[in-house]
């Protein structure tokens, strides 16, 4: 198909759907795997999920709440060349810069926040809401 699904948009189609269909959403927690295989089959065609990823699902209860972090980025052990050793050397070249995996890392933690975001919209419960208010 011509537009991929985001990561995203995967999780808004599903949540909303677990939301509104209870069966689902049992079978999602039992089985999360072949759930969002399927769902990935029904909006990108033929899709598979490698069997080297891990899915887990949490679901949020009155009393329960989860904060997710993004993965932690991983580097490979890998040589470089004397060009792309040259290239990084030094550090950044101006103080305003910074590294390249510091804008992904960022960038992910934008992704998840605005993903936990649509969530919520979605009449799901704020992860704070049953959290006292702080007095100043």
């Amino acid at each position: 198909m011509s537009d991929t699904l985001t990561r995203e948009d995967l999780e808004t189609q599903i949540i909303s759907r677990a939301l509104r269909d209870q069966d689902y959403r049992q079978r999602l927690i039992a089985d999360p795997k072949t759930v969002i295989a399927e769902e990935l089959t029904q909006t990108e065609g033929d899709t598979s999920i490698s069997d080297e990823i891990d899915i887990e699902v949490l679901a949020e209860t009155s009393n329960k709440r989860y904060l997710v972090l993004p993965a932690s980025p991983t580097f490979e052990d890998e040589s470089i060349s004397d060009d792309e050793l040259s290239a990084v050397a030094g550090g950044a070249a101006s103080k305003d810069s910074s590294c390249c995996c510091m804008r992904q890392t960022r960038q992910k933690t934008i992704d998840s926040t605005a993903s936990f975001t649509n969530a919520r919209n979605l009449s799901a419960t704020s992860i704070f809401a049953s959290f006292p208010k702080s007095k100043r």
